[in-house]
């Protein structure tokens, strides 16, 4: 090979190598808000400044003795004009993508008051974002793109402090093979809870290749944090990280029930939840000579019996659930006859669509189409039913004589025939018929 097509192999495999991890190939996309320049955080994660997505708003730091650990969430944009900024994003059209928004405070404005401003997406309004001088608040969502792009907007809400800003928007293309499959594509779904269960760290991103953060929930007194051996599971159709699988939490004996708690800040009774529940046997001796069983209790109401099998992840769904205004779910894992071992969870997610309050898109697209349509069939109406009306005709007759009376017109010499006729005659001149 001469060294002129080698050298040309080399730059076609760097420039395929930087679209991968770039995401342009994957439809991925991260954006370091307010960052100077686009970079790489290891070899196959590419972050891209914020530009060319959106172009109002001013770029910040925060101050290097409040540095996160997370480097992207350092840099951040925020909005002193306006009452809604808006990023425009490119999507492909019917694909769905889990969209993570970040928000740190770090008192960049030095100010110590952290904002509270609102958050959407497309025609939904997402979430109230409450940010924080200490720690960094996530906002997720999945949604189905109409077009070749979709929109996030920060918005200022009316008696609430501060600047609307953002660190950080992750697009991630979820893959079609059955992942969310029960989930109604024509709804954007807000996640409202996501937990791994046992011990371990909140996973913000990585390994998770959709930027989901798992997030971390400790068993209480009495319940068990126990650690499978396996590394790999099977039938995992969401695709949740191996490293957040091989842990649960599990009740403390055979003979005990595991129970949950969610607390939701606010329900709404047109509002359809999504709920997800993954299940891994913590057991080897499972492969050979047990079960493990049980059944799910929510609210008090059985929903499902579970079987599950070592090294292999089992799911179920409660699919467009309704909350009937109750802000607390009790949630309870029962062991049944066939068990050989306690009720243990893995991980578990929720979503509600329409959380926040969704535009009204019927009357918004339906009004000015009701407008141009509407006024062109009023005029017609009117053209043929009014003006094109033919004036009832009026025999002619010798004029009768009138004779003034104290300024009125009195009836003497006119029947009621003729009086009729003259009232006709004058209607008829008043409204121009004649």
């Amino acid at each position: 090979m001469c060294p002129r097509s080698f050298l040309l192999l080399i730059f076609v495999a760097a420039s395929v190598g930087l679209s991968l991890c770039q995401g342009s190939l994957l439809g991925s996309l991260k954006i370091d808000c307010g960052a100077q320049a686009a970079h790489f955080r290891g070899l196959m994660s590419y972050w891209d400044t914020d530009e060319k997505y959106i172009k109002t708003g001013d770029n910040k730091a925060i101050p290097s003795e409040n540095f996160n650990s997370v480097t992207e969430l350092n840099t951040l944009r925020y909005f002193k004009k306006g009452k809604k900024n808006c990023y425009t994003l490119p999507a492909v059209p019917s694909s769905s993508y889990n969209v993570k928004a970040s928000f740190y405070y770090g008192n960049y404005d030095e100010r110590s008051k952290p904002p509270i401003f609102g958050l959407e997406i497309e025609a939904n309004e997402w979430d109230e974002v409450v940010t924080s001088s200490t720690v960094a608040v996530y906002h997720e969502a999945i949604l189905t793109a109409r077009g070749h792009d979709f929109s996030v907007c920060l918005v200022r809400l009316k008696g609430k402090h501060g600047h609307p800003f953002i660190n950080a928007l992750e697009i991630s293309p979820l893959s079609s093979n059955g992942m969310y499959e029960t989930m109604n594509r024509d709804l954007t779904w807000f996640r409202i809870f996501r937990y791994r269960f046992g011990a371990g760290e909140t996973v913000l991103g990585y390994p998770d290749p959709y930027s989901r953060v798992w997030e971390s929930y400790t068993p209480s007194t009495g319940e068990e944090s126990v650690t499978a051996g396996a590394l790999f599971f099977q039938d995992n159709s969401n695709e949740v990280p191996d490293t957040v699988l091989n842990q649960a939490m599990e009740a403390p004996s055979l003979n005990n029930s595991l129970d949950l708690k969610l607390d939701f800040e606010k329900t709404d009774d047109n509002c359809l939840y999504y709920m997800t529940f993954y299940f891994t046997s913590m057991h080897s001796s499972t492969w050979m000579t047990g079960t493990n069983s049980f059944d799910i209790y929510i609210g008090g109401v059985h929903k499902a019996t579970v079987l599950t099998e070592f090294s292999k992840c089992t799911s179920w769904t409660w699919v467009d659930a309704r909350m009937n205004n109750t802000k607390v779910l009790n949630l309870e894992f029962r062991p049944n006859e066939q068990t050989s071992f306690p009720p243990a969870i893995s991980a578990m997610e929720v979503f509600g669509a329409n959380h926040g309050k969704k535009r009204n898109l019927g009357l918004i697209i339906g009004l000015p189409i009701g407008l141009v349509l509407g006024l062109p069939l009023l005029g017609l109406f009117i053209y043929f039913i009014v003006l094109r009306r033919k004036p009832r005709p009026v025999q002619a007759r010798p004029a009768p004589q009138l004779t003034a009376h104290n300024g009125a017109i009195p009836g003497q010499g006119f029947d009621q025939e003729e009086l009729d006729e003259l009232l006709h005659l004058h209607f008829s001149l008043s409204n121009g018929q004649v």
